[in-house]
């Protein structure tokens, strides 16, 4: 079993909370974990990883829409930064929600990896993930499965690994695609302003 988050006392003031389904959903996903499984997992986790592929996709758009693709990368980008900031310092304080190694006995938890005791609610990992993918797929929507798969298995990973609830990625994602919706909808107004240059 791995060690519980990342060494350190754990914050004083943590709640222990859990949805319905949450306690059978992460026994189901947490018990998928194997070797093979914890080192996919670690990887999608690694901010590297996930920037990498971020810019691959970004550049795939860049090639298919040419300089329509600035507007919608930037506010992509945006979307990105902005539901980690209020992820960040707004809803994981507000939730202060124990994270699942915390909340449950020693050895019920399989850690693939290590990360921090601070809230768990809700996932900034899906968070970002459908914020990118909300805005780049209505860039460019046949891209949209290729996106939204990415997204789910970057989720998914979260709870595998053992470090978040499964309601923790709902949340994430639904709040990352809201944020996704409204930095679309804002790249569209700017697109409108443009005036078409003449052929």
């Amino acid at each position: 079993m791995g060690s519980p988050g990342a060494g350190g006392a754990l914050p004083p003031g943590l709640t222990d909370f859990r949805l319905g389904l949450d306690n059978l959903l992460f026994r189901l996903l947490n018990g998928l974990s194997s070797p093979l499984v914890d080192q996919v997992t670690t990887w999608l986790g690694l901010p590297l990883v996930d920037w990498t592929c971020a810019g691959l996709l970004m550049l795939w758009i860049a090639v298919e829409l040419r300089r329509r693709a600035v507007i919608p990368i930037a506010f992509a980008l945006a979307a990105v930064g902005v539901s980690d900031l209020i992820g960040a310092r707004l809803l994981k304080p507000w939730f202060h929600r124990m994270r699942p190694f915390d909340a449950l006995p020693p050895g019920a938890v399989h850690q693939a990896f290590q990360t921090s005791h601070l809230g768990s609610l809700p996932s900034l990992h899906a968070a970002n993930s459908f914020a990118l993918a909300v805005v780049l797929s209505r860039a460019v929507p046949r891209l949209a499965p290729l996106l939204y798969g990415v997204a789910s298995l970057i989720a998914l990973s979260r709870v595998v690994g053992g470090v978040h609830w499964p309601s923790d990625v709902v949340a994430g994602a639904l709040f990352g695609s809201l944020v996704g919706r409204v930095a679309s909808w804002c790249g569209e107004q700017v697109t409108r302003r443009i005036p078409t240059p003449r052929p």
